[in-house]
């Protein structure tokens, strides 16, 4: 499978950069990653003629392993830059 990886601003807050994902599987596929570098936010899809039947939410982490959320399933773990502040966010997606 092809993958596609998008950058957004650093600047945005949590929730706009949440959107800015949702907005982008709408387009390229499923979000499979997450990341940031120099400031700026990295997501990579995996390129599929449709969309998730659900949209990722964005939770920020605390230490060790991420929570388990009930009724979704996690995506994927990474740090993201939000506001210009790093943080450890888990990519969850509602079970359908």
């Amino acid at each position: 499978m092809p993958f596609r990886t998008v950058g957004s601003p650093g600047t945005l807050s949590l929730a706009e950069f949440q959107r800015r994902i949702q907005q982008q599987e709408s387009i390229y596929g499923p979000l499979v990653a997450l990341g940031c570098e120099g400031g700026s936010n990295l997501m990579t899809f995996e390129v599929s003629p449709t969309a998730p039947a659900s949209r990722i939410e964005l939770e920020i982490l605390g230490e060790g392993n991420p929570p388990a959320k009930p009724g979704h399933s996690l995506v994927c773990t990474g740090y993201v830059v939000a506001e210009n502040k790093t943080l450890s966010v888990g990519a969850y997606r509602k079970l359908s």
